[in-house]
């Protein structure tokens, strides 16, 4: 239905992981993705450069939403955007992140 009203990108939100630092829900990321046509941002869980590093694996991910591991401490904010910008991340128009 969003579609059909002209959303331009979902941000999906694991209301169950956000906040928790927990890892991201990639099995249900890539449920979403499968399911729409358009661009799909992730959001809820992310806990790690590591689970940043994990979603650059999903193909055609559009970005990553990051809160409370930021405010936290437990990502650098520095070093993740470091790490995305190193060629791995393009969103699905080529657009290099970072």
């Amino acid at each position: 239905q969003v579609i059909q009203m002209g959303a331009a990108a979902i941000i999906y939100t694991d209301i169950m992981r956000d906040g928790t630092l927990q890892g991201p829900n990639l099995e249900q990321l890539r449920a979403v993705q499968a399911a729409s046509h358009i661009p799909v941002i992730a959001s809820g869980g992310i806990g790690s450069l590591s689970d940043i590093l994990s979603l650059l694996q999903l193909r055609d991910l559009a970005g990553v939403i990051v809160g409370k591991a930021i405010y936290s401490g437990a990502v650098d904010l520095k070093e993740a955007l470091r790490a995305v910008s190193q060629g791995r991340w393009q969103d699905v128009t080529g657009q290099t992140w970072a």
